[in-house]
């Protein structure tokens, strides 16, 4: 199984059929449209994972424009829940704080690139 993580939001229906998937079985209506717009406008990182060109996972951060951010909206597809998706988007939302925190720090790598370099060396 080929498993990339992908730093853009993903297209509606992929995310809308993940949603269904773990948060509404009914996320057809106002409601999921609503939070899809929020996340295209208010992410300021987003990790969406896909396996085999199917989505199974999504988390983003969402920031304040200074000082504050949080990660947001940690999805995983039930049939992989146990698996290690959720641990890799946690890692690399934490990873983007860290390495866009500070405008001058600069790292030999940027870490969303070296798990991805893992995952193509490792498939994870």
């Amino acid at each position: 199984m080929k498993t990339i993580y992908d730093p853009v939001i993903p297209d509606k229906s992929s995310l809308q059929a993940l949603y269904e998937l773990t948060i509404n079985p009914d996320a057809s209506g106002k409601h999921f449209d609503e939070w899809y717009e929020a996340v295209k406008s208010g992410s300021w990182r987003a990790v969406s994972v896909y396996e085999d060109g199917i989505l199974t996972g999504f988390g983003r951060i969402i920031c304040d424009g200074s000082d504050h951010a949080a990660i947001a909206d940690v999805i995983v597809a039930p049939s992989r829940q146990f698996s290690d998706i959720r641990a890799n988007l946690l890692k690399l939302l934490k990873a983007e704080c860290k390495f866009s925190a500070n405008p001058f720090f600069k790292r030999p790598y940027h870490p969303f690139e070296d798990l991805q370099n893992q995952e193509n060396r490792c498939n994870m």
